[in-house]
């Protein structure tokens, strides 16, 4: 029998996938005349469809051994995503299970990690931001980074990093190389200029990936 993981890359590299759906709003004025950056992913995330065999519950199965955070018990205040975010747009659907979510980075940029209402994806959210790669990717390659800001501000470079995932490097605008945290399986960090790449250990080794060319989205 082929390992999960193998199962999955044929499926993601064999044309049964299509983009996962991602959305974010801004919620603060630029801080000058230049257009302002649509958050987003950095780049299409396969999502993997109905595959024989994999129900809801084998999907959220999968992503909770890829995420230790989904397999500590969640504790209800503590995790519990404000009213101020569950009432935003990008949440109006039900595609985010917002009553398993978990928060990841407490403070004053919160953000916090759940599965999404079928179980087929995982997504990291914060105000006005939301991103959800599929379980099938994450099992594959155990990153999925995104990047949003504006002009005139900072980008942020966030994103879930699966258990197995190490030696995460970000690769800014004149090529400075830095070293990427993780902390409850979510990354963030922030970066003056659009961002070149990055760069880390999978599950089945080396990955990389290059961010599109500013503006190009």
């Amino acid at each position: 029998m082929q390992p999960k993981a193998t199962i999955l890359r044929l499926l993601v590299l064999g044309g049964c996938a299509t983009a996962v759906t991602t959305a974010a709003l801004t919620t603060t004025a630029p801080a000058d005349p230049k257009p302002e950056r649509s958050p987003a992913l950095a780049a299409p995330a396969p999502r993997v469809g109905p595959v024989p065999g994999f129900t809801s519950a084998q999907w959220r199965s999968l992503a909770r051994e890829q995420l230790e955070v989904l397999e500590e018990p969640r504790e209800a205040a503590a995790d519990a995503v404000p009213a101020s975010i569950r009432s935003q747009p990008l949440f109006a659907d039900g595609a985010v299970e917002l009553a398993a979510a978990r928060e990841v980075a407490p403070g004053a940029e919160r953000a916090w990690i759940a599965p999404s209402a079928d179980g087929t994806a995982v997504c990291a959210f914060r105000t006005g931001a939301v991103a959800c790669p599929s379980v099938a990717r994450l099992t594959v390659t155990g990153l999925a980074p995104g990047v949003n800001g504006r002009y005139g501000e900072p980008f942020h470079v966030w994103g879930i990093a699966g258990d197995d995932t190490s030696s995460i490097v970000l690769i800014e605008a004149d090529g400075t190389r830095v070293a990427v945290t993780v902390t409850d399986n979510f990354f963030d960090v922030e970066t003056d200029d659009w961002p070149r790449g990055m760069t880390w250990t999978g599950p089945e080794g080396a990955e990389s990936f290059e961010f599109p060319a500013d503006g190009a989205w």
